[in-house]
């Protein structure tokens, strides 16, 4: 996961926080750390429509988004 991740709190207990990561994050890993096995994932959300974020952050980290389509 990059470094700046975002996450969302989904719960807060007394003893325990439970947070997820922002979509993009996650979708950014999966590129650039395993982008074969994750080809489907990947195309199906880019076919949605590629958040500005996200864009801006495949370019930061030098992940080619076209190349999985």
């Amino acid at each position: 996961m990059p470094n700046e991740t975002e996450y969302r709190l989904v719960y807060d207990g007394v003893y325990v926080r439970g947070m997820i990561a922002e979509p993009d994050y996650v979708l950014l890993s999966k590129a650039k750390k395993a982008p074969a096995k994750n080809r489907a994932l990947l195309i199906e959300a880019l076919a949605a429509g590629p958040s500005q974020r996200l864009l801006d952050l495949a370019k930061r980290y030098d992940v080619d988004l076209e190349a999985l389509l």
